[in-house]
């Protein structure tokens, strides 16, 4: 075996030892978040680290400094950097953006050093089709750990909402509310009540660390929440009662989101198979017959078809969507 052979399968294994750490964290926060008497802002009070530590480590660093929120105001070549920040932010991965950036080019590079070592597919091709791949893969389980996340959050912000109720109608000061929800709920909403106690320790006000935290999770029951108690804070009235009618408001629309998945689950489930069909075809015909469709490449009318073909699963997918998703 040939020294280039040793760096090319020892560049594989480097990259499928860090996508499987990757995957590995993401499956080790899922467990957490499904722990009842803790979270991570209480694990890390319980290791001995103090609130100023504690926070520096639960506000993941930022590549770009951009503020959440803030990220179509950056410069333009910066932008795409700021928008995976927030995206990295959302999921609730403790990454940074340039550990991220590095497990996507070694995927890329195994994913093209297995292809040309594999298949008797054009150079081009395969840096393409792994250029694609690479970068596709690890967004789009960024993308699904954020949805899982944020819908998470969303569940447990009427149970957050009824311990603050119950803390403000038993005397309790509004701080001490979220000391109890940051103690006693679990991830995602535990730790982000947490972050919001810690930035009011610090300096911030209410109203200021209250946007931070929607800022931080783009849950629209969330900015309610925070009008409500920032009108309030100015105003005056029975919070409590607000909160309550709040609650109830948030729960029955929950409840009535998951009515609608349930009946629109088997036209999701007709799309998903749709959309895979296709490239199940193709592979299956690429690995039976590699030379299939690099003769019909050949073919002058070949890149209109093509375009055309890829325009249409689109349109579909896009029909599809609007069909079996609806909003509550």
């Amino acid at each position: 075996m040939t020294e280039l052979e040793l760096m090319i399968y020892g560049g594989i294994f480097l990259a499928a030892v860090l996508f499987v750490e990757g995957l590995f964290l993401i499956l080790r926060e899922s467990r957490a978040a499904g722990q009842r008497t803790a979270n991570r802002r209480a694990r890390l009070y319980a290791k001995g680290l103090d609130t100023k530590r504690a926070l520096y480590k639960l506000k993941r660093q930022r590549l770009t400094g951009q503020p959440a929120g803030k990220e179509d105001q950056a410069p333009f070549l910066i932008r795409p950097l700021a928008k995976l920040d927030r995206l990295l932010d959302e999921s609730g991965l403790m990454m940074s953006t340039p550990r991220y950036l590095f497990i996507t080019a070694l995927v890329i590079a195994a994913i093209f050093v297995a292809l040309n070592l594999l298949t008797d597919v054009p150079a081009v091709l395969c840096a393409l089709v792994a250029l694609l791949t690479g970068t596709a893969l690890p967004l789009l389980l960024v993308i699904r750990t954020k949805r899982t996340r944020l819908a998470k959050f969303s569940e447990q912000l009427p149970d957050a909402i009824d311990m603050i109720v119950r803390s403000l109608r038993a005397g309790h000061p509004v701080r001490t509310a979220f000391s109890m929800v940051a103690r006693e709920m679990q991830d995602p909403v535990g730790t982000e009540f947490g972050i919001l106690l810690d930035e009011m320790t610090y300096g911030l006000d209410l109203e200021d660390a209250l946007h931070n935290m929607e800022r931080r999770n783009d849950v629209p029951d969330l900015h309610y929440l925070v009008v409500t108690i920032n009108l309030q804070s100015g105003t005056g009235g029975n919070l409590a009662e607000i909160l309550s009618n709040l609650a109830s408001v948030i729960r029955d629309r929950y409840r009535m989101y998951k009515k609608v998945r349930a009946l629109s689950a088997e036209g999701r489930l007709s799309a998903m198979v749709i959309a895979f069909v296709p490239f199940f075809v193709v592979g299956v015909m690429w690995f039976n017959s590699p030379d299939y469709y690099l003769e019909a490449a050949e073919h002058q009318a070949f890149p209109v078809l093509l375009g055309f073909g890829v325009f249409l699963y689109f349109f579909s997918m896009f029909v599809i969507h609007r069909i079996v998703n609806f909003r509550v």
